[in-house]
Formats: C-alpha cells, sequence, structure tokens
C-alpha cells in the first residue's frame, strides 16, 4: 500500500510571531479560543491576551478595577452563546 501526502507551502511572511515582544503578557500559551467577532484569546501562566489580528490587549491580575483576580489562567471555552469562559 503506498500513502501520498500533498503538503502546503506557507511563506515566511505569512506568519506573525505574537509574542511577549509582540505584546502578549507570557511566552508560554496554555489554550486558545476565538469568539464570533473572530477575536483569539490565549490563556497564559500571566493573565488572558486577546488578539484582533492586529493587535494585542492583555488583561492580569494587576489590581486595578476590572482586573482578573489571577494571574493563571489555563482553560477557555466559548459557548452557544458567544460567552467567554474563563
Amino acid at each position: 500500500m503506498t500513502l501520498t501526502l500533498i503538503g502546503q507551502t506557507i511563506a515566511i511572511k505569512d506568519i506573525q510571531v505574537l509574542d511577549s515582544k509582540a505584546g502578549m503578557s507570557s511566552n508560554t500559551s496554555y489554550q486558545i479560543a476565538q469568539d464570533g467577532l473572530g477575536f483569539m484569546w490565549v490563556a497564559t501562566p500571566l493573565g488572558l491576551d486577546r488578539y484582533d489580528g492586529g493587535s494585542i490587549k492583555s488583561y492580569t491580575a494587576d489590581g486595578a478595577p476590572g482586573s482578573l483576580t489571577t494571574a493563571m489562567i489555563r482553560t477557555l471555552a466559548v459557548d452557544r452563546d458567544d460567552n467567554l469562559w474563563v
């Protein structure tokens, strides 16, 4: 039996690295979820990051009003009503 696989070539210019240099709260990510608006949510050991395709917004446990109560985010889920569960 012979199995033939055909792959795609991805140009390096098409790859965008999302790391702390790009504005992520951490270089480590545990889980990624996408909501109905197209935002990509990233669970990290230092908070929750939201990527909109151009910029990153970080939510951390810095003690400010509306901030997270804990920095370590491990699991994300988007339910059928498009609520993000952290």
